[in-house]
């Protein structure tokens, strides 16, 4: 069995300044201004992975990707957008663990879900969207259909 999800978040980000971002999305060749970290950075939304282990909820993230909105001044708004952004993935690793069900536990052993997770984002003005996959790859996945019958 594999599970599979798909979803669309669109949030404002009516304090960062997206279209400036979007004229600057291409690849850093460090012609940026300034030569400190994150000199020739393009300020628009970014796509990051996540790799992150959840032991408690026998979840294993694969190159989990979300949006993240950097150059956003308020730190309490950045932490929001940041949130909206990384919300499929959170869903995702508790909804794994919470439906996993007592002899799956015991089946999967030492081995986790996989999790990955493709996005798509999306520029209109100061709207960014982001369209997320959710895959799961079981623990137990096969495990049951390799013992002999009885």
């Amino acid at each position: 069995m594999r599970a599979s999800v798909k979803g669309v978040l669109a949030m404002a980000a009516a304090a960062v300044t997206v279209a400036a971002g979007a004229a600057g999305c291409s690849s850093s060749d460090g012609g940026g201004e300034g030569s400190g970290p994150g000199a020739g950075r393009a300020n628009g939304p970014v796509v990051e992975q996540d790799g992150t282990a959840h032991p408690a909820q026998l979840v294993k993230l694969n190159n989990a990707q979300h949006v993240k909105v950097p150059g956003v001044a308020d730190a309490a708004a950045a932490k929001k957008i940041d949130d909206a952004f990384h919300a499929p993935i959170d869903w995702a690793v508790k909804w794994a663990g919470a439906t996993l069900l007592k002899e799956q536990r015991a089946e999967c052993g030492n081995r986790s879900n996989v999790i990955s997770v493709g996005v798509r984002i999306g520029l209109r003005g100061d709207i960014v969207s982001a369209a997320s996959a959710i895959r799961m790859v079981p623990c137990y996945e096969g495990r049951a259909a390799c013992r002999p019958s009885r």
